[in-house]
């Protein structure tokens, strides 16, 4: 007898056990249901409507770096070797080396306002004058174009 009672005493444990946990689990959830969760202001609602999608938005706001960095350059050599004479006419090799150096300068700052923005809409923004200066820079000595014109003529002539 005394082997029937105690499994009964254990069967009986483990159905309260059960039913606890089972009550428990339900407190829990019914909890998280009538929790109405974080409230937001109702400024920054909007009222839904059936009908078609946007196709633009406009939001307003600072977006601040997390980290901010200063991009440098320094450029230095020696000249070991001139393969001109003075007075002998380089226009082929000057308008490659303006329109290298002036595209890829135009570049480099659009890439500098492109990472400030948008602060860099400013004029005063070191990047915004920078690529003001750039910009100018293809049209001073002759424009890009025009430097693109003397090297088709010289390819052609060649």
């Amino acid at each position: 007898m005394a082997n029937g009672n105690g499994k009964k005493k254990k069967k009986r444990w483990i159905i309260v056990t059960v039913s606890l946990v089972g009550v428990i689990i339900i407190v829990l959830v019914v909890t998280a249901m009538t929790r109405g969760g974080a409230k937001i202001d109702p400024s920054k609602l909007a009222k839904v409507e059936k009908g078609d999608l946007a196709k633009s938005v406009v939001a307003t706001g600072k977006i601040t770096p997390i980290v901010k960095t200063d991009i440098k350059s320094k450029a230095s050599g020696i000249v070991k070797k001139w393969y001109v004479d003075a007075g002998e006419r380089v226009t082929l090799d000057a308008a490659i080396a303006k329109l290298y150096s002036t595209d890829t300068c135009v570049a480099v700052a659009q890439s500098a306002v492109d990472l400030c923005a948008p602060e860099s809409g400013a004029d005063d923004h070191p990047a915004a004058v920078r690529f003001r200066d750039a910009k100018a820079c293809q049209i001073y000595e002759g424009t890009n174009q025009i430097q693109r014109v003397v090297i088709a003529r010289h390819l052609l002539r060649d």
